[in-house]
C-alpha cells in the first residue's frame, strides 16, 4: 500500500461524506492508497445511511481530540506515505498525486503542505467569512517561514513519524504546529506543494468562529497550566486583564498596510478580530477560575 488517507470525525458525519466524496474521486489509483476514518466519539454511530468507498475502513478513538484520533489512524496505517486532512474538506482531485510527486522529489524524509483555499457559501459574504478570507490558513508562511502546516492538508512519509515520534495525543488544538516543529527539529524539512490544495468550507457564523476560538484557546491554556500552574496562571491573567481587552497594535497596523485586501474587507474583519480577542479573554477566564472542560469542537 502506497498511500494512507488518515481522517478524523467527530459527530460530523454529513461533512464527512463529502469528504469521502472527494476522495473517491481522486485521480489517484483508488487501489493504491486506503482511507483512515476515525471517529473520535465511539458513542455516536455514523447514520444507517452512511457508507465507506471500498478502499476505506471506519475505527474507533475514545481518546479526545483530534490528534489522539490522528494517532490511532497512525497505529493502523500500511502506508508508506500518509496524507492528513479534515472531515469538513475537500480535497482537490488530483491532492494524492500532488502529495506524492512533491515527496518523492524530495531527497530523504520530508512533509509537504498545500494551500487550503476558502468555500463560501454565496457570493456575499458574511461579516465572518470576511474575516476568514483575510487572517485564515496562510500555508505558504506557515510552511516556508515557521516549517509547519496545518493537518487540514499535511502529507509525509511514514518514516517521519519513527523519527519524530507521533502527535501529542493530549492536546484539543496546535498539535499540528507543535509536531511540525519537533520534525523540523529531527531533520525533517517541510516544503510548499502548491498544487496539492484542500478546500474549507469558510465559518459563517459568529457561533462557528467563537467556537474555534474557544478550542483554540482552551489548548493554549491547558499547555500553560501544565507548565506554569493554574494559581501562576490566575494571579498573571488578573494583572494583565485591562491590556487583554485592548487590540494588539500589530493588528491595528495590519489593517491599514494588508493591501492584499479592499480596506472594507480589512475594517470588517477587524471588527470580528477584536470579538474573538475578547471571547479569547473570557475562555481563559473560565478555565483558570472554574471548573468547565476545554472545548473540543
Amino acid at each position: 500500500m502506497r498511500v494512507s488517507v488518515i481522517v478524523p470525525v467527530y459527530h460530523h458525519w454529513d461533512m464527512a461524506a463529502k469528504c469521502l466524496a472527494a476522495l473517491q474521486a481522486q485521480t489517484y489509483p483508488a487501489s493504491d492508497f486506503e482511507i483512515i476514518l476515525v471517529n473520535n466519539d465511539p458513542g455516536d454511530a455514523p447514520p444507517a445511511d452512511f457508507t465507506l468507498p471500498a478502499n476505506a475502513r471506519l475505527i474507533d478513538e475514545a481518546g479526545k481530540g483530534s490528534y489522539a484520533a490522528r494517532n490511532a489512524g497512525l497505529a493502523v496505517a500500511r502506508g508508506e506515505i500518509l496524507c492528513f486532512t479534515d472531515a469538513d474538506c475537500a480535497p482537490v482531485p488530483g491532492w494524492i498525486d500532488a502529495a506524492v510527486a512533491c515527496l518523492d522529489a524530495q531527497p530523504g524524509v520530508a512533509r509537504v503542505g498545500g494551500p487550503v483555499p476558502l468555500s463560501f457559501q454565496s457570493d456575499r459574504l458574511t461579516m465572518c467569512e470576511t474575516y476568514e478570507k483575510v487572517y485564515s490558513f496562510k500555508q505558504r508562511r506557515n510552511i516556508e517561514d515557521n516549517q509547519w502546516s496545518v493537518t487540514a492538508n499535511m502529507s509525509t512519509q511514514a518514516k517521519a513519524f519513527e523519527i519524530a515520534g507521533p502527535f501529542d495525543g493530549s492536546r484539543f488544538s496546535g498539535g499540528d504546529k507543535e509536531w511540525g516543529q519537533r520534525a523540523q527539529a529531527a531533520g525533517v524539512p517541510a516544503v510548499y506543494c502548491a498544487e496539492m490544495a484542500v478546500y474549507h468550507p469558510a465559518r459563517a457564523t459568529w457561533r462557528d468562529l467563537i467556537t474555534k476560538q474557544r478550542r483554540l484557546t482552551g489548548g493554549k491554556v491547558i499547555e500553560k497550566m501544565k507548565k506554569r500552574g493554574r494559581g501562576r496562571m490566575r494571579l498573571s491573567f488578573l494583572v494583565g486583564l485591562p491590556f487583554r481587552v485592548l487590540p494588539f497594535s500589530s493588528a491595528v497596523k495590519r489593517i491599514f498596510t494588508n493591501t492584499e485586501f479592499p480596506l472594507g474587507d480589512r475594517i470588517k474583519a477587524f471588527g470580528v478580530y477584536y470579538v474573538l480577542r475578547l471571547s479569547r479573554v473570557y475562555e481563559t477566564g473560565r478555565l483558570l477560575f472554574s471548573k468547565g472542560a476545554p472545548e473540543r469542537r
